[in-house]
């Protein structure tokens, strides 16, 4: 859990093979090592928010590591743009609408500062008009 390159690597791995447990065992274990590390605080906030097992889901903490992620200012803006979408996601499924709102809208703005690809920027989109249409 020491090396950052063979966390992104096996972290990876687990996404992809859908070991969603393991994978977040392996960021909770690495954040004792790299606590402010913005690719950890984003993937833990990701998975824990978004985990496709509803049982590995813990949306207060995801919300939390997410915006760790996103208010971080060594994080670069890939980074910050994920870990925005996450945010809004997170606060969307706390009821938060207004706050989800707020972050979609911040984020969108700066993945178009970032010039992110086109599909994403659509995907970002469609969470901005999701979010309008409640509360």
């Amino acid at each position: 859990p020491e090396d950052l390159t063979t966390i992104q690597s096996l972290g990876s791995v687990y996404m992809r093979e859908e070991m969603w447990k393991e994978a977040i065992g392996l960021l909770r274990r690495s954040m004792v090592f790299h606590p402010n590390s913005p690719f950890l605080l984003e993937g833990l906030g990701k998975l824990l928010v978004s985990c496709p097992d509803p049982d590995l889901r813990n949306i207060n903490e995801g919300l939390m590591y997410s915006e760790r992620a996103f208010v971080r200012s060594t994080s670069p803006p890939t980074i910050q743009i994920s870990a925005g979408s996450y945010l809004a996601t997170a606060y969307a499924a706390l009821g938060d609408y207004s706050k989800a709102r707020y972050f979609i809208n911040i984020t969108l703005g700066l993945a178009r500062k970032n010039r992110v690809p086109e599909d994403y920027l659509k995907y970002l989109e469609n969470m901005q008009k999701g979010f309008s249409f409640t509360n």
